[in-house]
């Protein structure tokens, strides 16, 4: 399997030639030439193409509901164009699963991570996750799992992925608004407070301590961040909703593709040339 973190990938994409989010077919032609270079490379080690998807009502939030809020700072700074980008994106991944051959995995209530991790802890066979996220190095307990940045266009690997997990879990992780196990859920999204630093020497001492023996603050909060963090925290109930939708799949991927139509319709006259790469 190649597991694809559609919306990162995608919006790097856009971002990285500042695109006009006007321009429709460009954007459509980027985010499918990209798609098409990533299967043709990586296609011969690891299998086919699985798309994950952000969905709504995050089952994180209900149980932390600053989580990534504090992203909204950005957004709210220009917030027609996220809206537009991300129109944009739904548009793509709806033309992708209607005419393409790859599974297109959204779960209400979960995020792309969830997707993610539920089908690499299952991976049998060679496995690759295609995102430059770090939190995806704690599935790398597993042996069959690889990860490659787009964006960076390396290799991420961790020799011990069961200690960098429990490290991110002490620590946090600012990007996602979850902060470090020293200080409170709402430090991220209040200008009146701070996160407290986690020198080393605190870190050590966390890391030292059975957990039992920490102050009830801390021991909450450490509880707060693997829920966050931990990818096999995952409710049951979505997991196997997950694992439901990729196995409802098998039976559609021997379907001929519509791609070259799709391809045809919609102008994309650069990738005609190469729709083998897609199939």
């Amino acid at each position: 399997m190649i597991l694809v973190d559609y919306s990162p990938i995608a919006i790097s994409n856009i971002f990285s030639e500042k695109v006009n989010m006007g321009e429709e077919n460009l954007i459509r032609h980027m985010i499918l030439n990209s798609v098409r270079a990533y299967r043709k490379k990586f296609f011969s080690k690891y299998g086919e193409m699985i798309f994950a998807i952000d969905s709504n009502n995050n089952w994180r939030k209900e149980y932390f509901p600053q989580y990534k809020e504090n992203r909204k700072k950005t957004r709210d700074k220009n917030p027609e164009m996220w809206e537009k980008l991300y129109q944009h994106l739904d548009m793509i991944k709806n033309e992708i699963s209607e005419n393409f051959h790859y599974p297109v995995i959204e779960i209400d209530g979960c995020e792309a991570d969830d997707v993610i991790g539920a089908l690499a802890r299952k991976a049998k066979n060679p496995t690759l996750i295609l995102s430059g996220d770090k939190d995806f190095a704690q599935l790398q307990t597993n042996p069959n799992i690889d990860q490659f940045s787009p964006v960076q266009k390396k290799w991420i690997k961790h020799d011990d992925p069961a200690t960098f997990l429990l490290e991110q879990v002490y620590r946090g992780d600012a990007d996602d608004g979850v902060p470090n196990v020293l200080s409170d859920d709402d430090v991220f999204i209040r200008d009146d407070k701070k996160q407290t630093i986690m020198t080393q020497k605190r870190f050590d001492e966390i890391w030292n301590s059975n957990i039992d023996d920490l102050p009830d603050n801390v021991q909450k909060n450490i509880a707060r961040n693997r829920k966050m963090i931990r990818l096999d925290h995952l409710p049951k109930e979505l997991n196997q909703k997950i694992i439901n939708r990729y196995e409802s799949y098998e039976g559609t991927r021997k379907n001929a593709p519509k791609v070259l139509n799709y391809l045809v319709k919609n102008d994309c006259k650069l990738l005609i040339d190469h729709v083998e790469d897609f199939l």
